[in-house]
C-alpha cells in the first residue's frame, strides 16, 4: 500500500515539475486530437503508467490489501482522470490493451457513470485543463 501510494505522489510529482509534460497532458486530457505524434506518445505513455498502478491497487484492493477508506480516495482520482474526454478516448482505442478482463469492467463501470453526470461536474475541469493549454500555446 505504501509503495502504491509513493507511486502516486510521483506520478503526480513529476507534473509538477515537468512543464513540457504537464502541457502535453492538459492538452491529451481535453482532447487528444490536438497533439503531435511524440506528444500523444507520450499522453498515451503517461495514461498507460497510470492504469498499470490503477489497476495494482485495484486488484490490492479486491485482495484486502488496502482498506476500502484509502480505495475510495484513489477511487475518487480514478472518476477525476475518466472525466476527461482525451482519457476516455484512450482507453476506448488503447492498442497496447495489457489489462485483466475485471479491471477492464470496472473501468467501463465509471465512464458509464460519468458520461450521465450533468455537465457541470466536470466543466470546471475542463475548463482548467483548457487554460492550462491556451496559456502555454501546446
Amino acid at each position: 500500500m505504501d509503495k502504491i501510494t509513493k507511486e502516486r505522489a510521483d506520478f503526480i510529482k513529476l507534473l509538477a515539475t515537468e512543464s513540457e509534460l504537464s502541457q502535453i497532458i492538459a492538452a491529451g486530457l481535453s482532447s487528444s486530437s490536438r497533439l503531435k505524434t511524440k506528444e500523444y506518445f507520450r499522453f498515451t505513455s503517461y495514461l498507460y503508467y497510470l492504469f498499470v498502478q490503477l489497476e495494482l491497487g485495484f486488484r490490492k484492493w479486491k485482495r484486502g490489501h488496502i482498506d476500502d477508506e484509502l480505495w475510495n480516495a484513489w477511487n475518487e482520482g480514478v472518476r477525476w482522470w475518466i472525466r476527461c474526454p482525451g482519457t476516455r478516448d484512450w482507453w476506448k482505442n488503447n492498442p497496447a490493451g495489457g489489462f485483466t478482463p475485471e479491471f477492464k469492467e470496472y473501468i467501463d463501470r465509471i465512464i458509464d457513470a460519468v458520461i450521465k453526470e450533468p455537465p457541470e461536474i466536470f466543466s470546471k475541469q475542463l475548463d482548467f485543463l483548457e487554460k492550462i493549454t491556451r496559456a502555454n500555446n501546446v
